[in-house]
């Protein structure tokens, strides 16, 4: 999750393809959840992984990145979290 984090802080759609066979199926569960909140792409790693590939590229011809501004927050955010827990107070 935390690379396809990155991808979406700089704005870069996905297509996502998860192991089918992780513990817990949490890829799933993560690509899943970027295609609802995220419109990106999720493509089963199945017996029709070439033709669902093709598929998505012939969609995708001459997608152009959209011109994106981190949020800054964002990316602060939950990096003080951490620094504030793991760094001594004064």
């Amino acid at each position: 999750m935390t690379s396809l984090a990155e991808q979406q802080l700089f704005g870069i759609r996905k297509c996502i393809i998860p192991l089918p066979f992780t513990g817990g199926n949490h890829q799933r569960h993560n690509a899943q959840r970027c295609v609802s909140h995220r419109n990106d792409t999720l493509v089963e790693q199945d017996t029709k992984l070439a033709r669902n590939l093709e598929e998505y590229l012939i969609r995708h011809v001459g997608y152009k990145k959209e011109l994106y501004t981190p949020d800054a927050q964002m990316v602060t955010a939950p990096l003080q979290t951490i620094w504030s827990t793991l760094l001594p107070h004064h």
